[in-house]
């Protein structure tokens, strides 16, 4: 069945032909949720560094939450130069 629009489906699968490969556009979009998390996250840092005492459980946590998405980040960029790459 085609699909006529990206919210017919979330398995998001290409509708046109592109620069790249489909895998290269997931790995891309898991890269750049990672990394706008990560963002998030030193934010969150800052805001509690600033006040440490008077900072809620939601920025602690968001700040902590740098700790996986750091390295999870640094991995998605990896595998997306890797993608590119084979073209």
């Amino acid at each position: 069945m085609l699909k006529a629009n990206w919210t017919d489906s979330d398995e998001m699968a290409l509708m046109f032909r592109n620069t790249y490969s489909a895998p290269y556009y997931k790995q891309l979009h898991r890269y750049v949720h990672r990394n706008y998390r990560k963002h998030l996250a030193f934010d969150s840092l800052r805001q509690f560094l600033k006040k440490p005492f008077h900072v809620k459980w939601e920025i602690l946590k968001s700040a902590l939450s740098g700790v996986y998405f750091i390295p999870v980040t640094a991995v998605a960029r990896i595998r997306l130069k890797q993608f590119e790459k084979a073209g």
